[in-house]
């Protein structure tokens, strides 16, 4: 019976996603000559799969992938078994890469297939009137009086487009509102030329054109925000119980509803975190490299130095979790991966866990993967639902 942690190298491999550990494991369970006949059957049941969906000379393909492993085990070797292996695992990548489809039909095969769902971008209007953005199409954004946006890709634009087709002599300001659903992310470049980048499942109101002495955002979720430096005009990120105030700088903030404490890591500048308890306002000034977490419950502010790529990771796709309570974990997961994920395990909640995780490179199967073997959790899929037992 093939161990588990070896079945989960075996198929991460067939994929080209191992890492330079994983491999050394496989090649050292390989050693066994036994286990070479189960390496074969699974890269064979491999070539079954994907026959269904590239029939073009598999059996060709899969006939000569044979005969060059053969001709490498029969080989008078003059090195270490070791390097008779990694001939063996080339030879598997070359002709396993032709399939890249594969995977997807191997997991279904072996696993309850977790349906996601494919939720929208969405982009509210002043007027109420609400928008489908689609990040493989090109959008012009317009109001009753022009045009006020370009949407192209996963940004849009204000900055331009406001100032040369849209009326500025009134002084109304008016709001669009973009929502960025679980398993998405999305970009803003604001009229004042201010970039955000929006995290999954969060969502940012903004005005098209900026009026008055102030610039207001209005943010729920997460965002990364790049401000253009303007001393006259304070930017300003309002999260409904907490205020940032900026004139020009780099930070992230995270002020997701479901959490009790929203944090503010300074990457670059000044920002001061602006609060009001039992009618006193407060203020907290952040230096470069700290971290103010907000508690929601006793409206505290607590500043403390911090690694700004715990909380900017994401902007590359990476989860980092650093000592993460299991629940947290949780949380993130299910906004990356756009999932539900139900723990049952109460003991597992309150734990605490070290990883690093690829949004890009790793599917949810891989990461739940890697949290049963490490940590020997167990998980099932049902009703379209990860069950932690």
């Amino acid at each position: 019976m093939v161990p588990n942690q070896i079945e989960h190298i075996i198929i991460k491999y067939l994929n080209g996603h191992t890492s330079i550990a994983e491999e050394l494991d496989l090649i050292r369970w390989l050693d066994d000559e036994m286990n070479n006949k189960i390496f074969e059957k699974y890269v064979e049941n491999y070539f079954l799969i994907n026959s269904q969906i590239n029939p073009y000379n598999v059996n060709d393909a899969k006939n000569v992938f044979f005969k060059k492993i053969n001709t490498v085990k029969k080989q008078e070797l003059k090195s270490k078994k070791r390097k008779k292996y990694f001939s063996y695992l080339k030879i598997a990548a070359v002709f396993i890469g032709v399939f890249g489809l594969g995977l997807t039909t191997y997991y279904k095969f072996y696993k309850q297939e977790l349906i996601i769902p494919n939720d929208v971008i969405t982009l509210q209007m002043e007027d109420g009137s609400v928008k489908t953005i689609k990040i493989t199409d090109s959008l012009l954004i317009k109001q009753s009086n022009g045009v006020i946006g370009i949407q192209k890709g996963n940004v849009i634009s204000y900055n331009a487009a406001v100032a040369s087709t849209h009326d500025l002599a009134s002084n109304e300001v008016k709001y669009n509102t973009i929502k960025v659903p679980y398993g998405k992310k999305f970009n803003v470049l604001l009229a004042d030329s201010s970039y955000v980048y929006l995290n999954s499942g969060s969502s940012l109101k903004y005005p098209v054109a900026f009026r008055g002495k102030l610039r207001e955002v209005y943010l729920k979720g997460e965002a990364y925000f790049k401000v253009a430096h303007d001393k006259e005009h304070p930017f300003i990120v309002n999260t409904g119980e907490m205020n940032v105030r900026v004139l020009g700088t780099q930070f992230n903030v995270s002020a997701y509803e479901e959490d009790h404490v929203m944090d503010v890591a300074l990457v670059r500048g000044s920002v001061r975190m602006d609060r009001e308890v039992n009618g006193d306002k407060t203020e907290t000034l952040l230096k470069p490299g700290n971290l103010g977490e907000f508690d929601r419950v006793d409206k505290s502010v607590n500043v403390s130095d911090a690694n700004m790529n715990l909380y900017t990771a994401w902007l590359n796709g990476d989860l980092v979790f650093r000592d993460e309570k299991f629940s947290n974990i949780i949380k993130k997961l299910d906004r990356a991966y756009n999932v539900e994920i139900v723990n049952n395990n109460a003991v597992l909640a309150n734990q605490y866990f070290n990883a690093n995780i690829n949004v890009y490179k790793s599917d949810i199967y891989e990461v739940l993967e890697f949290f049963s073997n490490i940590y020997e959790i167990k998980y099932e899929v049902k009703n379209n639902r990860i069950i932690i037992k």
